[in-house]
């Protein structure tokens, strides 16, 4: 089973594709002067959303890991492990712009998962920011 991590917050499944940093540019023109000149502005990282998935040993665990996925919410930012993928190899992490839920429910003991036996599940959508934790290039 492939590894889906969050900081310490393990998924059964997290889905879409994490965001990573590019390069942004500029294109200047000047009146009277052929032509376009590209500026490069650095690399930065956009917001993008994935969807996380897990079980839960009971319906209100399932709600108390949203409220401790919502505690990273402007916090430092955090490692992201994606299908095994760890991100940090990648020299980024994600800071956690916003965590909703799409679906908390209960479930009539569950067989498998990562948190047998299983009587919640939760599924949130997460909004992230890939944030680079290469050294300065310049120092």
């Amino acid at each position: 089973m492939a590894v889906n991590r969050i900081h310490n917050f393990h998924f059964v499944t997290l889905n879409d594709i994490p965001g990573t940093l590019r390069e942004e540019v500029l294109v200047l023109a000047r009146a009277g002067v052929d032509g376009q000149a590209i500026w490069k502005t650095g690399l930065r990282g956009n917001v993008f959303t994935l969807r996380s998935a897990v079980d839960a040993p009971s319906f209100a665990d399932a709600r108390l890991y949203l409220t401790q996925y919502q505690e990273l919410i402007g916090a430092d930012p955090v490692d992201l492990v994606w299908g095994g993928l760890v991100m940090t190899g990648e020299q980024i992490k994600v800071a956690v712009k916003s965590v909703r839920p799409t679906r908390l429910i209960s479930l009539a003991n569950s067989v498998g998962g990562i948190n047998p036996p299983s009587y919640g599940w939760i599924e949130c959508e997460w909004e992230l920011v890939p944030i680079s934790i290469a050294p300065d290039e310049e120092a």
